[in-house]
């Protein structure tokens, strides 16, 4: 993976995007995220959320849906 550990570590420790993490935390639940992973397929018209590890099929039913 190529991984630098100590620029990785000292990010952590720095709590760097600690901020950034928080905000999108925020938004996620303000647009009804509530479960990981989930998707959102929409159009100008409905949103269809998808929620959880779900088969290809789902997918394509919620497009086809659309």
């Amino acid at each position: 993976m190529n991984l630098e550990l100590d620029e990785f570590t000292t990010c952590l420790d720095e709590h760097k995007y600690n901020q950034k993490v928080l905000e999108l935390e925020k938004f996620g639940k303000k647009i009804g995220i509530d479960a990981t992973p989930s998707f959102l397929i929409f159009n100008d018209e409905k949103i269809i959320k998808i929620r959880g590890n779900q088969p290809i099929d789902v997918f394509r039913q919620a497009i086809d849906d659309l």
